[in-house]
């Protein structure tokens, strides 16, 4: 995709999105412009950024007991992106108070982090899924170049805003993350190293990153941060989407085994799609190394952990080798049914054969009997001497004998 197509597509999708989600204007352009700047390929780049209306959200969440620390609480920034392949990443920074001890048993205890999780599930659910539905509609309505319309996806597809209630897999996780303010007491840098999973005796010189929480000492850093985690967010979660269908298509493809009897245009169809897969996974991974790359200074070497830490490498290798799995046992499966249709016809053409042996001995004696004697030894003398029973036991035997040896042959 040029230039000009991709900056004409923003505009197309910003004018869907722009009255659900008013326009964030991020403060840093791409390209090596400076050094806090990163040169991203557009697949990681968001399409657009908007801000998501929280004010149905926030009536409901100050009603809750359990989430008393949201009234204690400033939030700052709550801005969704918009990436390729229908992955959106959404991204809150709070100010969160401990004003109690209780609350900071609460902070450390981890049952922040279930609550927290579920605080953005209901944030999807009220303010975000809704409009979900409105966009797709319109994007359903509205044919664009190079977007494929949400009714017409193939491989993710596991999200239907058809349905009045989100299902419990639209949110695929939460990522958190905690800067540390400047001159913290001892005991909260303890309370926040618990919280992290960090030994009591490790030292976090700059931060300490985890798969689920990470803590930054920095406070500085939380931009990078920021723009960091998104491209390895977006990225996890087309691999984890990947991984997920393919293992439907796996189960899929095991009871069309135990069917025995699938058309091959339904193993084709899943053969094809499998394909699809896989080259797509390379594509990303291509682009994800190509993002990495491009990202420079500090943050490079922040991505360079996320991905460690996060065992996205990992991940990349099991989707593809999952994929690589399906096509060859469906290559297998197709390989059977082709050999099962290829002996069927070597058996046909037997039969048709033997038929014709049958009918060639039968045609000779007859031919034989009706010619007049020439005093010439040949093979209508042999035949005109043989009964018409016995040619046709002749031929009968001669027909198990090929049986026998195709038979042979095939096992």
């Amino acid at each position: 995709m040029s230039a000009d197509e991709h900056q004409d597509l923003k505009h197309q999708l910003e004018d869907i999105l722009l009255p659900h989600f008013a326009r964030f204007d991020g403060n840093v352009s791409n390209g090596y412009t400076n050094i806090n700047s990163d040169n991203h390929p557009y697949f990681f780049q968001p399409i657009y950024s908007g801000h998501v209306d929280l004010i149905d959200f926030d009536g409901l969440i100050t009603q809750r007991q359990e989430y008393s620390w949201w009234k204690h609480s400033l939030l700052k920034q709550c801005v969704i992106h918009f990436f390729d392949d229908s992955i959106a990443i959404l991204e809150m920074q709070i100010d969160i108070s401990i004003n109690s001890e209780q609350e900071a048993e609460y902070f450390g205890s981890g049952e922040l982090d279930s609550d927290l999780t579920q605080l953005i599930k209901q944030l999807y659910n009220t303010s975000i899924y809704p409009k979900f539905g409105l966009v797709s509609d319109a994007l359903n309505a509205k044919q664009l170049i190079n977007v494929i319309q949400p009714k017409d996806f193939k491989i993710f597809n596991d999200i239907n805003y058809n349905d009045k209630t989100p299902s419990d897999e639209a949110v695929l996780w939460s990522g958190r993350v905690i800067f540390q303010p400047p001159n913290s007491p001892l005991q909260q840098q303890t309370m926040l190293k618990q919280w992290v999973g960090a030994e009591d005796d490790v030292e976090i010189d700059r931060h300490y990153i985890g798969s689920g929480n990470s803590l930054v000492v920095e406070y500085k850093e939380i931009d990078s941060w920021s723009r960091v985690q998104r491209i390895c967010q977006a990225y996890n979660a087309i691999l984890y989407l990947l991984n997920t269908k393919l293992k439907q298509k796996y189960s899929q493809l095991a009871q069309y085994d135990e069917k025995r009897n699938t058309r091959k245009r339904k193993l084709n169809n899943l053969l094809r799609q499998s394909i699809r897969s896989l080259e797509h996974i390379e594509f990303c991974k291509l682009e994800f190394n190509d993002a990495h790359i491009g990202t420079q200074a500090y943050r490079s070497v922040l991505l360079s952990e996320i991905v460690e830490a996060w065992q996205l490498n990992q991940l990349q290798e099991l989707t593809i080798k999952r994929a690589n799995l399906i096509k060859s046992r469906i290559d297998a499966m197709l390989e059977e049914q082709q050999a099962a249709i290829n002996k069927t016809v070597e058996y046909l053409l037997s039969g048709i054969g033997c038929l014709a042996i049958i009918d060639l001995m039968i045609s000779l004696v007859s031919t034989s009997k009706s010619l007049e004697e020439d005093h010439v030894p040949g093979l209508f003398d042999l035949f005109r001497s043989m009964p018409q029973d016995g040619s046709s036991w002749l031929s009968v035997l001669l027909v198990i004998g090929i049986f026998i040896y195709l038979y042979r042959i095939r096992t």
